[in-house]
């Protein structure tokens, strides 16, 4: 009976301590953080939000960080002793080198009126480079800095060292007009726009294309982690501005040919309006011959005659 109530908990007891094991078998980047500024707030308040970040790295499962302490008996023994005040980015990269770590952590915890702006540096210890820079900022108490704006923080730091670990860079591309196909060293990456595409790090060509447009190449570097941007701004091939310029032509031979057709069937029509009017003054004359003095006929005849030459009917 004690053997059924037992086993649970040492099932228990083995998930607990096999998760640990699970993220450290991962390939994790070793990390130390150097207590933030106070700047508005107590001093002591800004190493409790430190400590706070630790804890936050430390659950992402994406960092090994070094305890405090440990950092400081480390630093010890190396007889480093401007901990206090070790500012600057070549103190913290030695600082990250006697410590062995990959990557060192250093920010600041500032107050203006009630907004509380956590600020937060990664530095690269082999390169001595600043790889990020991020801000967070809330309103509220300190408090709420402790309980909101550090794991918001620490979540963004996550996403955007994975991304680093990885070595990729993203890039942004957009055309005028929309819709052109983009091919990036040789491989079809769809249509633009294209929003954040993930790309290795280095050199890359860019080549736009869209029908009836004259296709652009461009060549870009881009470094991890960051965002860069390219816009191509199309232009009308040769090809196609001849066929337009054709299809154009084209219209205004239509256009002139039914002029033409309106104007001669107006002539047809006032033609056949002037034989008509000539046939009546004949018929009418006709008439009144048959039924009048001839004479006289004769005569009306002859005027109309004579008016319709001088009115070049």
């Amino acid at each position: 009976m004690k053997m059924f109530l037992i086993t649970p908990f040492i099932l228990l007891a083995f998930i607990i301590l096999s998760y640990p094991l699970e993220v450290i078998g991962e390939e994790m980047i070793s990390v130390a953080v150097v207590d933030f500024d106070g700047k508005g707030v107590q001093q002591h308040e800004a190493e409790i939000i430190t400590d706070k970040f630790r804890g936050q790295l430390l659950q992402t499962g994406l960092f090994a960080v070094v305890e405090r302490n440990k950092m400081k008996a480390l630093l010890q023994e190396q007889d480093f002793q401007t901990t206090d005040r070790c500012d600057g980015s070549a103190c913290i990269v030695e600082m990250g080198k006697l410590l062995s770590v990959q990557k060192m952590f250093t920010g600041s915890a500032g107050k203006i009126g009630n907004l509380f702006i956590l600020s937060i540096n990664v530095i690269d210890v082999e390169s001595g480079k600043i790889l990020l820079t991020l801000e967070e900022e809330i309103k509220g108490s300190i408090e709420d800095v402790f309980k909101t704006a550090v794991p918001t923080i620490t979540g963004k730091i996550k996403k955007e060292m994975a991304v680093i670990n990885e070595g990729l860079a993203y890039l942004t591309i957009t055309s005028h007009p929309k819709g052109a196909a983009i091919k990036i060293d040789g491989a079809d990456k769809g249509a633009s726009p294209l929003t954040k595409l993930e790309l290795k790090e280095g050199n890359h060509q860019v080549i736009v294309s869209l029908a009836d447009y004259v296709s652009q190449e461009k060549h870009i570097s881009i470094r991890v982690g960051k965002i860069e941007k390219m816009h191509f701004n199309l232009k009308h091939s040769g090809q196609y501005l001849s066929r337009k310029r054709h299809e154009s032509a084209e219209k205004k031979s239509t256009l002139a040919k039914g002029t033409r057709w309106i104007l001669g069937g107006l002539t047809v029509i006032g033609l056949g309006s002037a034989g008509y009017f000539h046939y009546d003054a004949w018929q009418k004359h006709k008439d009144y011959k048959a039924n009048s003095n001839p004479d006289l006929a004769v005569s009306l005849w002859d005027a109309v005659n004579t008016a319709k030459n001088n009115r070049n009917i």
